[in-house]
C-alpha cells in the first residue's frame, strides 16, 4: 500500500490543472491545449462539485475529525497523509491555484464565459479560506477543519506560506502571520 493506492486526493486533481497551465505556459502548444480543455473542465467540475455546502472551500470525503484515521482513506492530500479533511488548507489552496491557472487556459482560448466561471470559483474560494481557517488565538492560519468545526492547527509553515503566496490572504495579514510563526 502506498499512495498510488488511494483515490481521495483532492490535490491530485488539483495538480493536473496547475500542470496543464505550466505546459502551455512553457509552450504556447494551443492545438495541445484545445484537444484537451473538455478533459481539463470535467476535472475542474469535479472539485467544484465538492463544495458541498456551497460555502466556496472545497470539502473532502474525509471527514477531518479526530479518531477517524481509517485506511485507505486517512488523507485528502498527498503531502502529509495524517488525518486531515473537510475543509483541507493545503488542498484548497492548491485547488484555488488551479482554477485561477484554468481560468488562464480559458483565456487563451478565447472562451470568455468559461474563463469567468473559473475565475468566479476561485474567488468564491479564496473569499472563503482565511475565514474558515483563521485561528484568532494565535494569528495564522490552521491546516483544516473538521467536519465536527474543529480547527487543527499544528503551526504549519507549508499551509501559511502557500496561502501568502498564491494570494489567499492580504500582504499585512501575511506578514503578520509570518512573524508570528
Amino acid at each position: 500500500i502506498c499512495y498510488w493506492d488511494y483515490g481521495k486526493f483532492l490535490d491530485s486533481n488539483a495538480g493536473v490543472l496547475i500542470s496543464a497551465w505550466d505546459y502551455v505556459e512553457a509552450t504556447g502548444d494551443l492545438k495541445w491545449l484545445r484537444q484537451r480543455i473538455e478533459k481539463l473542465e470535467f476535472i475542474s467540475d469535479f472539485l467544484a462539485r465538492r463544495d458541498v455546502d456551497g460555502d466556496g472551500m472545497v470539502e473532502a470525503t474525509q471527514s477531518g475529525n479526530r479518531g477517524t484515521l481509517i485506511q485507505p482513506a486517512r488523507s485528502c492530500c498527498w503531502i502529509d497523509a495524517v488525518n486531515c479533511g473537510h475543509k483541507d488548507g493545503y488542498s484548497n489552496a492548491v485547488i484555488y491555484r488551479a482554477w485561477r491557472c484554468l481560468a488562464d487556459l480559458e483565456a487563451k482560448l478565447g472562451r470568455d464565459e468559461k474563463r469567468s466561471h473559473y475565475a468566479a470559483l476561485a474567488d468564491r474560494l479564496k473569499a472563503a479560506y482565511a475565514q474558515v481557517l483563521f485561528n484568532p488565538q494565535n494569528g495564522w492560519l490552521a491546516w483544516w477543519k473538521s467536519a465536527d468545526g474543529e480547527l487543527h492547527d499544528y503551526a504549519t509553515p507549508l499551509i501559511n506560506s502557500l496561502a501568502i503566496a498564491y494570494g489567499l490572504v492580504d500582504r499585512a495579514r501575511g506578514a503578520e502571520t509570518l512573524t508570528r510563526l
